[in-house]
């Protein structure tokens, strides 16, 4: 178990669902909470340090991926659908290295 990032949109639903999200990770971390990852931090720095720190991305963007791709991050992802928020009708979803 590894650590997942929350993005920033998806705050919300992760600080009241972080009991759920514990069973699959051991650390969880916050877009808007880190230093060098401020609330208005784009994709690309999300994917970057993603990349960089080995975790996983929880988010409601659905193209997100987009920069792990484009920028040479990495040669795949995975994507899951995790949730849908209730409260804005959001899905949440984990996107993740692919494994070879």
């Amino acid at each position: 178990m590894g650590a997942v990032l929350v993005d920033y949109q998806s705050n919300g639903w992760a600080k009241r669902n972080e009991s759920r999200i514990m069973n699959d990770y051991s650390e969880i971390l916050y877009v808007g909470e880190l230093q060098g990852l401020d609330r208005d931090s784009d994709d690309s720095a999300v994917s970057k340090f993603c990349i960089d720190n080995g975790c996983d991305l929880l988010t409601a963007d659905k193209t997100a991926y987009v920069s792990w791709l484009k920028n040479g991050l990495t040669e795949g992802v995975h994507i899951s659908m995790l949730d849908r928020d209730q409260r804005s009708g959001q899905f949440l979803y984990i996107i993740r290295t692919a494994q070879s």
